[in-house]
């Protein structure tokens, strides 16, 4: 998520237009990576190949998938709903709905801003101080990028990376982790200062779901944080199985996690192009033995049924959602989220 643009947002005042410079450029590069990325991993795509392939795919293996991709996303509620009861008990329906709206949204919007918009639909919906409710969703990503380091440890020694993608892993674990551990200390300290100035009052609403990690219920968001990507693995592998591809369990989880990798790159909503690209390389140079067909025919659906079951499922519920109309406008015109 672009924190420094979120932070920007709220102090949009007599200088707004050349503030919103800065994320549409963003914008563009993401755009401009993503069609790099389309063309390298799209040049030499046969249309009529995939759909060969697409003949012999198992689909009893991709509904498998969907619902293993269903089932995440009631996790990540129940994970929500932990870093949200420190303020209040809010019903997992409804996180699980808003899950799958920050999903569309993020399908369809530039710079990740389905966590915006998930943001806006709960923190209206239950009552709650946006900031308060955005600090939960940053907190997410911390947990998330844990165990997904958990999970890129295990692959480094599994795998033989070649040197140069696993100096990057390395450099990026230590980076990553490391920022993760400092910010999740600094917002916990500054939750415990007793200023009482408005940036620290707002500082302090933002850290409030922090504190969880102080006390033993960070025990079960972390454990849900690692089933959370056991499911993307397991997920990943049964796309593989469908294709009949013959990857080890260790192989799928090399596709997930260097494709994750991936998405901290800017790009047009979806990761599409990066996404693509990244699994292709990942199959004709970093695992090797396929053809540039097989890869790229795997990435397109890979991506395909991830992309299709969240905008399907998540845009039923934007649309259900009372909020909708003016969460869109807000978020799309970078208007930033009120607080209650």
């Amino acid at each position: 998520m672009h924190l420094n643009w979120i932070c920007e947002n709220n102090l949009m005042s007599n200088n707004k237009m050349s503030m919103l410079k800065s994320p549409w450029i963003s914008v563009s590069m993401g755009i401009l990576i993503s069609l790099a990325g389309l063309i390298w991993a799209f040049y030499d795509f046969s249309f009529d190949q995939f759909l060969t392939a697409l003949k012999g795919v198992n689909y009893y293996f991709i509904l498998a998938a969907c619902g293993l991709m269903i089932f995440s996303v009631f996790v990540r509620a129940v994970r929500w709903n932990y870093l949200i009861s420190v303020e209040k008990k809010v019903k997992r329906r409804r996180l699980f709905e808003a899950e799958f709206i920050g999903y569309f949204g993020n399908f369809v919007l530039p710079l990740r801003l389905g966590e915006l918009l998930r943001t806006y639909v709960v923190s209206k919906g239950e009552h709650l101080s946006a900031t308060f409710v955005f600090g939960s969703v940053v907190l997410e990503r911390l947990l998330d990028t844990v165990s997904m380091g958990v999970l890129t440890i295990l692959m480094v020694f599994q795998f033989n990376l070649p040197k140069e993608i696993e100096g990057y892993i390395h450099t990026g674990l230590i980076v990553i982790l490391s920022l993760g551990v400092i910010l999740s200390y600094l917002f916990i300290r500054i939750n415990g200062l007793h200023s009482q100035s408005k940036f620290s009052l707002v500082v302090k609403k933002f850290t409030a779901s922090f504190t969880l990690l102080t006390n033993t219920v960070r025990y079960k968001a972390f454990a849900l944080s690692l089933v959370l990507w056991l499911i993307y693995w397991g997920a990943t592998h049964l796309i593989q199985m469908s294709m009949h591809l013959g990857m080890s369990p260790i192989n799928s989880l090399t596709v997930l996690l260097l494709t994750s990798f991936v998405g901290s790159i800017p790009s047009a909503p979806g990761m599409i192009g990066t996404y693509h690209a990244a699994a292709k390389y990942t199959l004709v140079k970093v695992i090797g033995g396929y053809s540039a067909s097989q890869a790229i025919n795997f990435a397109v659906l890979l991506h395909g049924y991830g992309y299709i079951l969240f905008i399907l499922i998540g845009g039923y519920y934007f649309l259900q959602s009372q909020f909708r109309s003016e969460a869109f406008k807000r978020v799309v015109r970078l208007e930033g989220i009120d607080e209650n």
